[in-house]
């Protein structure tokens, strides 16, 4: 005899159906826009999913990489573009390469003055503009350079500042080995 409440294996069977669980099966997940590449990259952050997620808003544009390095801080048609000069001023470009200023929707090198201000002028001593670059003018910039102490980047030919072998050998004294890990960038190579 059977106690109430119990089933017999055959009721059960019949009640419960192979590969069929007692638990609420969830519908097939959204795409996480909000944690996308595509949020963390260009501030896509808001919609459905791939491929519609969209800007919604400054703020998802301010938290993508690109108006950290490049200025596209600035919601426009749910896209984040560079709109002001202040996107441009406090990106990642402006404060290594000089492309401080805006000028049609990007931010670019365009006076002197953003290169000299840069770290592509202290550390590579590119601290004059050409044809809408930062550029090395002449020997002296970079013998100044934090390039030719670090990493023996003290000879100058055509815009750029240059090693010769002696330079090499003088930048890889030990004083200036760990601050030369800092620029992991510079390395002293001859022409």
């Amino acid at each position: 005899m059977i106690a109430w409440g119990e089933l017999t294996q055959a009721e059960f069977a019949r009640t419960h159906p192979p590969n069929v669980t007692d638990e609420p099966v969830d519908p097939a997940p959204e795409f996480p826009c909000g944690k996308s590449d595509a949020c963390q990259e260009d501030g896509l952050c808001t919609g459905s999913g791939e491929p519609f997620c969209m800007a919604d808003s400054d703020g998802d544009c301010r938290r993508s990489r690109n108006c950290r390095e490049h200025g596209q801080c600035t919601l426009a048609d749910g896209i984040c573009v560079v709109a002001s000069a202040t996107d441009c001023a406090q990106s990642t470009a402006c404060k290594t390469g000089g492309q401080c200023t805006l000028q049609a929707g990007q931010c670019v090198a365009a006076t002197r003055a953003d290169c000299a201000h840069s770290e592509a002028c202290t550390i590579r001593g590119e601290c004059s503009l050409h044809s809408g670059k930062c550029v090395a003018a002449e020997a002296s910039v970079c013998a100044a350079s934090d390039g030719c102490r670090l990493a023996g980047l003290c000879g100058y030919l055509d815009g750029t500042c240059v090693a010769r072998e002696d330079d090499c050998a003088r930048s890889r004294s030990e004083e200036h080995t760990s601050e030369l890990q800092s620029h992991h960038d510079l390395v002293c190579r001859l022409l």
